[in-house]
């Protein structure tokens, strides 16, 4: 009967499925929903990276949409994000604040194409846009901020280093995506602990619908807001996700954020496992 409940519990999942995707990549239609819970180092010091090394082209795409950033040497950009056949651009200038890009806006709205396409669609609210600068070997990328606990995460998942310019929304320069990117990416000490040397894998304690207990915590690597799988147990051909927000020495709470529940008793792991494992 257990069984069974659990079934009835996934089938919202598995319709969901679409919109998690949807959800993770479209950075340009939606911000991600950064739980108040999940606290984000502050006052770190990020390594420098040369200003001529940020004067050229950033580029990503999730499949449906993408954006460009061009970063010119006199100090001004252009940027575009395309998401649901709806293009917005902004141009402005920037500065760099303590290691920082800091993107300022003189205008911005939907492209003339868009416009004539959609004639109401209005102007993004545009706010400064602070993106850092990460040099991974030969590489250069431009994470937001408040997302560098997620490119992390991509890097433990093994979706990073890519090698074309995909990658949610994540910016990579121009053709970097063809460059080396040995070792770990140069992150101030406090992100740098969101990356794992060997793979990490937890059991789930307890579980209340959606909310789930692991036996690992601070003491074997986990940090707040890192990013987890579950098997899908042949439900879905996705593995369900979850992230954990509250951390102890050697437990940690977790929630799921897309897939089925997983029970007590089941593993979960830092990489999503693939049907060859």
């Amino acid at each position: 009967m257990m069984r069974i409940a659990n079934n009835l519990r996934e089938a919202p999942a598995v319709i969901g499925i679409a919109m998690m995707f949807i959800f993770l990549g479209a950075a340009g239609c939606a911000q991600e929903n950064n739980s108040k819970d999940k606290p984000l180092p502050v006052n770190v010091s990020w390594p420098a990276v040369a200003s001529s090394a940020l004067h050229a082209r950033f580029l990503h795409s999730f499949g449906y949409g993408s954006a460009q950033l061009d970063l010119n040497s006199n100090g001004t950009f252009k940027y575009s994000d395309g998401c649901c056949m709806i293009e917005q651009e902004g141009s402005g200038t920037y500065c760099i604040e303590s290691g920082v890009v800091v993107l300022e806006s003189d205008e911005s709205g939907p492209s003339e194409t868009t416009k004539a396409t959609y004639p109401k669609a209005t102007n993004i609210d545009w706010k400064p846009r602070r993106l850092a600068p990460i040099a991974w070997d030969q590489r250069v990328y431009l994470i937001d901020e408040d997302k560098v606990i997620e490119f992390c995460n991509q890097i433990n998942a093994g979706e990073e280093p890519r090698k074309d310019f995909m990658g949610r929304s994540f910016l990579l320069r121009d053709q970097d995506w063809k460059k080396p990117a040995s070792g770990k990416p140069n992150l101030p000490q406090k992100y740098a602990e969101y990356l794992v040397d060997q793979p990490l894998e937890a059991k789930v304690v307890s579980q209340r619908e959606y909310k789930l207990t692991i036996n690992k915590g601070y003491g074997d690597g986990v940090r707040l807001g890192m990013r987890m799988y579950a098997d899908s147990n042949g439900l879905v051909n996705f593995p369900s996700g979850i992230e954990v927000v509250k951390v102890d020495d050697s437990s940690a709470a977790a929630e799921v954020r897309w897939g089925r529940w997983p029970m007590a008793g089941e593993a979960v792991y830092i990489r999503p496992m693939s049907p060859k494992d």
